[in-house]
């Protein structure tokens, strides 16, 4: 029952596209720990293109002197239509991802950047998923033990209408604990 009325209003929504995107993403976010990945955690779907974020390799913990190595996630849950995702050589530098971190104490984490110019486009088909290893701690410093709140957003290309639009990802929780 309550599956059907969430169709009914996910459709009512949709011509509202922007308030439908913002229910749809408190609707959908489903906060995900580093011992308990969900494989269907997927931020909203934003043009039929959809990202997640997952720690890599699932580790059973993280140390204060561990890399923060995330899979990025991309899906064209569409038919038809062909998106661009653009990516630097030096992935951590991409000038089209941005990251919202905030500490276990409840601040904003800085991102120490450059921006890559050298890279090219990839392709994401109809029906297709991508994947990209992102090492998190070459931009961002994970000095502080508990637990993190991470989102991504990205940039991404429509060809089709020769324009760009953002997708945002899943909210992702990952848990530092002290180096002993």
């Amino acid at each position: 029952m309550f599956a059907s009325r969430l169709q009914i209003l996910i459709l009512i929504l949709k011509t509202k596209n922007y308030l439908y995107h913002a229910i749809l993403a408190l609707l959908t976010a489903v906060h995900t720990t580093a011992g308990e990945i969900k494989t269907n955690a997927w931020g909203p779907a934003t043009n039929d293109v959809q990202m997640a974020i997952r720690l890599k390799g699932n580790p059973a913990q993280i140390t204060t002197n561990e890399p923060v190595k995330l899979l990025i996630c991309y899906r064209n849950v569409s038919t038809n239509r062909n998106f661009t995702i653009y990516r630097p050589h030096f992935i951590e530098h991409d000038p089209g991802c941005f990251f919202k971190v905030i500490s276990p104490s409840g601040m904003d984490i800085p991102f120490e950047r450059q921006f890559s110019q050298s890279g090219g486009p990839d392709p994401l088909a109809p029906n297709q998923t991508m994947e990209i290893d992102f090492n998190l701690s070459v931009i961002c410093k994970f000095n502080e033990a508990g637990t993190y709140k991470i989102i991504a957003r990205k940039a991404i290309y429509w060809p089709e209408k020769r324009q760009g639009f953002m997708v945002v990802s899943n909210p992702l929780d990952v848990t530092i604990v002290a180096h002993k």
